[in-house]
Order: structure tokens, then C-alpha cells, then sequence
């Protein structure tokens, strides 16, 4: 159980819920980008270089939340969820690594989440601006145990599902 089958189930099929995922690079996946990139150029990096990894890590966090997304959607079909953000940040002109632009992105995904019935931890971690937004959310459901990716559902039944973590689903 995720906690979500008890609204999917409910009498209120007009519920919108919030999907909230990991989206700015922690300090450690910084680490590990720049070990690869290491590999393949040596030395230090410079700006240019961490920025390219930050970049890479938004991209990779953005690609997982739309799978999450897609996951969510097709696990509880008479709940409604969306992820405004996801927009804004993949090719709608906000950059998180910009701190006035990051905090304008924190501030609007307040402003919807509290139009919402709640909102769904996803992506394996809760983030620093996870944990802001679930202070105006009405309900926070958690599934980042279930790892970075989604799990695979079962055809016969969309709730049940089957998660092997990966390597990936431990950071």
C-alpha cells in the first residue's frame, strides 16, 4: 500500500494532487558526476564543468520525474496529478541553478499545492524544496522509499506492484 489507494478509492473523483521530485543536485551526485567527468578530461574542473554536471543531474531528475508521473497516472487513474514544474524547467525558461529563478519556481509550486488535496513524494529522497512545499500541502503522501524510478505495475491489478531496487535507488 502507498497510502494514494485510499483517495483513489474515495467518492471524490475530481481530486488534483501534486508531484513533488528531487530536482537540484546534491553535493554527493555533484561528487559522482565529476568522478566520471574525471575519467574522461582529468584535473580540476572549473565552473564551466560542475555547471555542465548540475546541468546533467536536472536533466536526468526531470527525465525520472516524468516517468514517476506517468507511473502515478497510470497506478491511480481517478486521481488527477500534475507537475507544473517539470514545464517551467524542461525548456520553459526557468534554470534551478539560478538562485532568484529557483526560488520564484518554489514560491508558484507553493501557490498550486495549495490548490491541491495533497501531494506526492516521489524519486527515491525528499529535497530541500520538497520539504518546503509539504508545509502548505494538505496531505503529503511519501513513496520515495520506493526507490529513484518507478516500479513496474502489475497488469492485473495497478496496485500492486513489483520494485527490485537498483543501485541508482540507494543514493
Amino acid at each position: 500500500m502507498t497510502g494514494l489507494e485510499l483517495y483513489s478509492h474515495s467518492l471524490l473523483d475530481d481530486q488534483l494532487w501534486y508531484v513533488a521530485h528531487p530536482v537540484h543536485p546534491t553535493d554527493d551526485e555533484v561528487t559522482d558526476g565529476f568522478r566520471r567527468l574525471q575519467g574522461y578530461v582529468g584535473g580540476s574542473p572549473g565552473e564551466r564543468e560542475l555547471r555542465e554536471i548540475r546541468e546533467e543531474i536536472i536533466r536526468a531528475n526531470i527525465a525520472n520525474a516524468k516517468a514517476w508521473l506517468a507511473w502515478l497516472i497510470r497506478a491511480f487513474p481517478t486521481i488527477t496529478f500534475i507537475a507544473p514544474w517539470i514545464a517551467a524547467l524542461d525548456g520553459g525558461g526557468d534554470d534551478d541553478l539560478v538562485p532568484e529563478q529557483r526560488a520564484r519556481g518554489l514560491r508558484d509550486c507553493c501557490r498550486t499545492i495549495r490548490r491541491c488535496s495533497g501531494m506526492v513524494h516521489v524519486g527515491g529522497r525528499v529535497s530541500s524544496g520538497m520539504t518546503e512545499e509539504a508545509k502548505v500541502a494538505a496531505r503529503v503522501v511519501d513513496l520515495t522509499s520506493l526507490g529513484r524510478r518507478p516500479p513496474a505495475l502489475s497488469s492485473a491489478d495497478p496496485f500492486r506492484f513489483a520494485h527490485a531496487p537498483s543501485s541508482e535507488d540507494s543514493r
